[in-house]
C-alpha cells in the first residue's frame, strides 16, 4: 500500500492496457477455480448465482440501449461486488490505476466470474474435463517505472496533499475529507497555473479566493459566498499548507493570516423550531409508518422516530439516525443512549452517553427499540463507512419529509439542525447549566477542564428532567 501511494505522488495513476486487464482478471479467474476446484458444489447455485451476477452488473444484458440510471446503477454494482479484489489485485502489484482502467477491470473481473461460474457448472456435473478457457488469459506483464519528469528535490502541490492525506488517514479520521479536500486543492493547483508548492504566495492565495467569490463573466462559475470560501476552500488549504510546514518541507503557510470577511447574517426568528412548529412535527411523525406511502421501510421508521429522539436528546440527526440497538442501554434505572463512533460518525471522535427523557420513553420509544432485530434501527450496513453514507440518506428524507409533508417551509431554519437550537434554548429555559448542556450535545468548548472527570448518568439524567414536557393533542 505505501508503494501505490509513492507512485501516485511520484509518478501519477496508471493507465493499464487491455492485455494487462486481462491478465490481472485471469489472475482472478484463476483464484476462483482453485478455491473450488476439488468440491464445486451445486451446479445450479452456480448457474443461478452468475445470471444474478450478470444482471446485476452487465447493463445491456437485456437492453441494447441502456438508460444513464441503468449504467450508473451497474457500475456501482460491480463496484459492490468486484471492488474489493480489483483492489487486492491492484496492490499485490503495487498499483495505482487511473478511473478507466478500473472500471475496464472490474468489467473484465465480471466476464472472468461468469467463466469461473461455468467451470465450476461443468464439474459440478461430473465433467473433469481440461478447462478450455485456462490458456484464455494473459500472464500479467508488469508495469515499466516512468522516467521522473522533475528533479527531486522540487515539492509539487502533489507532494503537500499527500503528506496531509497520510497523516489525516492515520489519524483514523474520515476518508470522505479526503475527496473534499481534493477539490478544493486541486481548484487552487488548476487558478495558479502551477504544480511547484513554493510558488504559491500570499498574492495567489487572495488572488484565488477573490476569483471564487467573483468569478469572471462568461465563465460559467457560480459566485461562492465569503463564508463558504473561508470555511470551506480557505480551511482545506491552510490545513494542508498546515502540515508542510509542521513536516519541514515549506517553510512558511501562505494561506495563514488571510480570511475574507464574513458577514454577520440576518436573524429574523429563533434559530430552533417553535413550540408550535415542534408539535406539529412530532405530531405528524406518529403516522408516518401508515401515511408515506411508497417510501421504504427504514425510511418511514426514521421519520418516525428521529424526530423525536433529536427534540429530547439535542443529538445531531446523523448520531441519531445510526443508532443501534445496541446503544441503548440502562444503568440503575436509568435509560441511555450511548452515541459512539462504533456506529459511524460523531464529531470529536468521542462518545457520550445521554438519558432518555420520560416523554420519549412514555412515546413508546424503548419498546420500538426492544422489538428490532439488533444492528442499526434505520437501515442495514456492514461497516461504520456505509453507515454514514446510509445514516446521511436518511437524514435527507426526514429533512425532505419536514419540508414536503409537514410543511415547515421556513427556509431561514434548518429542517435538521433547528432541534439542537431549540434543544439549546430549552436548557437555558429549564436552568441546565451549561457545561451539563455542552456534555449532552456533544459540544467541545477547548478548556483543559473539560477532560478532567465524568459526568454521571445520574446527574446527567437529573438535568434531562429539568427539561419540559411537550405537550399537544396525541390525535391531532
Amino acid at each position: 500500500m505505501w508503494a501505490r501511494l509513492r507512485n501516485e505522488r511520484d509518478e501519477g495513476p496508471e493507465k493499464l492496457t487491455a492485455k494487462q486487464i486481462a491478465g490481472l482478471a485471469g489472475e482472478f479467474y484463476h483464484q476462483l477455480c482453485q478455491e473450488f476446484d476439488d468440491d464445486p458444489g451445486d451446479a445450479i447455485g452456480w448457474e443461478e448465482g452468475a445470471y444474478v451476477v450478470l444482471q446485476d452488473c452487465c447493463p445491456d444484458l437485456d437492453d441494447v440501449r441502456p438508460s444513464k440510471r441503468r449504467l450508473q446503477q451497474a457500475a456501482e454494482a460491480r463496484e459492490r461486488r468486484f471492488g474489493k479484489s480489483a483492489d487486492s489485485l491492484l496492490v499485490r502489484h503495487k498499483l495505482t490505476v487511473s478511473p478507466a482502467s478500473r472500471d475496464a477491470l472490474l468489467k473484465e473481473l465480471v466476464d472472468a466470474f461468469a467463466l469461473a461460474a461455468e467451470y465450476h457448472w461443468r464439474r459440478a456435473k461430473g465433467d473433469f474435463a481440461p478447462d478450455p478457457a485456462a490458456n484464455r488469459f494473459p500472464e500479467f506483464a508488469p508495469v515499466q517505472p516512468k522516467e521522473k519528469k522533475r528533479p527531486i528535490d522540487q515539492i509539487t502541490l502533489d507532494d503537500l496533499f499527500l503528506d496531509w492525506k497520510l497523516l489525516h488517514l492515520a489519524n483514523g479520521k474520515a476518508e470522505r475529507t479526503v475527496a473534499d479536500y481534493r477539490q478544493k486543492w486541486e481548484s487552487l493547483a488548476s487558478y495558479s497555473g502551477t504544480t511547484e508548492a513554493e510558488a504559491i504566495t500570499k498574492a495567489t492565495i487572495r488572488s484565488w479566493c477573490a476569483s471564487l467569490m467573483h468569478p469572471e463573466p462568461g465563465s460559467g462559475q457560480t459566485p461562492l459566498s465569503p463564508r463558504t470560501v473561508r470555511m470551506k476552500y480557505l480551511a482545506a488549504v491552510k490545513a494542508i499548507y498546515g502540515v508542510a510546514v509542521e513536516t519541514g518541507k515549506i517553510a512558511e503557510n501562505p494561506a495563514a493570516g488571510y480570511a475574507p470577511k464574513v458577514a454577520k447574517p440576518k436573524r429574523e426568528r429563533p434559530q430552533g423550531f417553535t413550540e408550535d412548529e415542534a408539535a406539529t412535527i412530532l405530531t405528524v411523525s406518529r403516522k408516518a409508518l401508515d401515511n408515506l406511502g411508497r417510501m421504504s421501510p427504514d425510511n418511514k421508521l426514521g421519520v418516525r422516530w428521529i424526530p423525536w429522539v433529536c427534540a429530547f436528546t439535542g443529538a445531531r440527526v446523523g448520531e441519531v439516525a445510526q443508532l443501534r440497538k445496541e446503544d441503548f442501554r440502562e444503568d440503575k434505572g436509568i435509560p441511555y443512549i450511548r452515541i459512539t463512533p462504533e456506529a459511524g460518525a460523531v464529531k470529536g471522535r468521542r462518545y457520550r452517553d445521554v438519558p432518555l427523557h420520560p416523554q420519549l420513553v412514555d412515546e413508546g420509544l424503548l419498546t420500538f427499540v426492544r422489538s428490532h432485530a439488533p444492528g442499526y434501527l434505520f437501515f442495514s450496513a456492514k461497516t461504520p463507512e456505509d453507515a454514514v453514507k446510509k445514516a446521511n440518506s436518511v437524514a435527507g428524507k426526514v429533512s425532505q419529509w419536514v419540508r414536503k409533508d409537514v410543511k415547515i417551509t421556513d427556509d431561514r431554519i434548518s429542517p435538521n439542525h433547528a432541534w439542537r437550537h431549540r434543544f439549546k434554548t430549552l436548557c437555558f429555559l429549564s436552568d441546565v447549566p451549561p457545561d451539563y448542556a455542552e456534555v449532552l450535545m456533544g459540544h467541545e468548548d477547548g478548556r483543559a477542564a473539560r477532560g478532567y472527570g465524568d459526568y454521571p448518568i445520574s446527574a446527567l439524567a437529573r438535568e434531562i428532567r429539568k427539561l419540559p414536557v411537550l405537550h399537544f393533542e396525541k390525535d391531532a
